[in-house]
């Protein structure tokens, strides 16, 4: 009987023992829990306002389509859908920096746009000391990219240009007269005049173009299958991306300098995945995961135009999981070869040095008149 009073006591005892030793850590842990559930109450709170990329642009007759001037919204990148922050300026180009101020124009598609990641991970989001503006949007093929040089050619004007060439789907992209539903400008062999190719608008329109997202992805295989092997359909996109090499200079001949660099896809970058290209092949004995480079170094190469191969650069774990983009430390590398090709630049080119003292006596002279 005794024996049972006293556990009862010691029980009695212990709880509040027990509260009083775990309340410190459950009090030390408060804050934890507070940041963990805000996390994801402000995570659900952006998923809800995201939306894709095909909801923020606009059709343009010139180009097919771009991204509407002066937003800030939260998009999804598909297919994994993480959100980013985005913000265009009044062109519908990401970022603010403005063209006229810059000394680096990047054209190019996603990866110069930046998609799937915020702006403070973006490459041209970062304090680097040089001015960036790229000029692109998801999508976008050289032929919208040449035609966007020709636009703003007279902008171009003593700045370096360098032209983001991904060997992805933009060689191919340049055959097609649109991209999923949206009509986009191409080029096709010519039909008169002393140029084999023209480059075709007459067809673009808000209007849907009837696909299929199953006819998307065979034709995506195909792609694959033959840009990396010698074949008919290779040979007429390495033609086409030569033709469109060609009017690039000739939109770009104010310009400091004009480099291409390409981006390879993920897909070249390991031995599993060039297996994968393989295996897509139409022609196996003739497969070659350089050979998009090897054909763009070639043409730039006669044509006198400086080109560097993104192979050197990126490798595959600068590439996010769920997509073909880059992630945080892809466009650090981005970063990297920008500010590689822009010294380079100033170093060889009496023009850029001649530029850059300018700019150096207009400052100068803003601090002497504010003294």
């Amino acid at each position: 009987m005794l024996t049972s009073h006293y556990r009862i006591i010691i029980s009695a005892l212990a709880v509040p023992a027990v509260i009083i030793m775990v309340f410190p850590i459950v009090l030390a842990a408060l804050p934890f829990i507070a940041v963990a559930f805000m996390t994801s109450l402000l995570t659900r709170l952006l998923e809800a306002k995201a939306v894709s990329w095909n909801e923020l642009i606009d059709f343009c007759p010139e180009i097919g389509w771009t991204m509407r001037p002066n937003l800030k919204a939260w998009c999804r990148a598909e297919p994994a859908g993480d959100v980013f922050r985005l913000s265009t300026d009044e062109h519908g180009w990401r970022g603010s920096q403005r063209l006229q101020e810059s000394d680096i124009v990047v054209f190019g598609d996603s990866f110069a746009f930046g998609y799937g990641v915020n702006e403070d991970a973006w490459f041209a989001g970062r304090q680097s000391g040089v001015r960036i503006k790229p000029v692109g949007a998801p999508g976008y093929s050289m032929v919208q990219e040449v035609l966007l040089m020709r636009r703003l050619a007279t902008c171009l004007n003593r700045k370096l240009v360098v032209w983001f060439i991904y060997t992805g789907n933009d060689l191919y992209d340049n055959l097609r007269p649109h991209n999923a539903q949206y009509r986009s400008p191409f080029v096709r062999p010519s039909k008169s005049g002393d140029q084999c190719w023209e480059i075709v608008t007459h067809h673009l329109s808000p209007a849907y173009w009837p696909y299929s997202q199953e006819q998307l992805l065979r034709d995506h295989r195909e792609m694959l299958g033959s840009i990396y092997c010698r074949n008919c359909l290779s040979e007429r996109a390495f033609s086409a991306c030569r033709f469109l090499i060609t009017q690039a200079r000739r939109a770009c001949a104010s310009c400091l300098r004009l480099v291409v660099v390409t981006v390879p896809d993920v897909f070249e970058l390991s031995e599993e995945r060039r297996g994968r290209l393989l295996q897509y092949s139409l022609s196996p004995d003739t497969f070659d995961p350089d050979l998009p480079d090897q054909e763009i170094a070639r043409h730039c190469s006669e044509l006198n135009v400086p080109f560097v191969s993104g192979k050197a650069y990126w490798k595959a774990w600068h590439y996010n999981e769920g997509d073909r983009h880059w992630n945080r430390a892809g466009h650090s590398v981005a970063l990297e070869l920008l500010l590689d090709v822009h010294r380079k630049t100033l170093r060889l080119s009496p023009q850029a040095l001649s530029c850059r003292q300018d700019r150096l006596a207009i400052t100068s002279r803003r601090q002497a008149e504010e003294l």
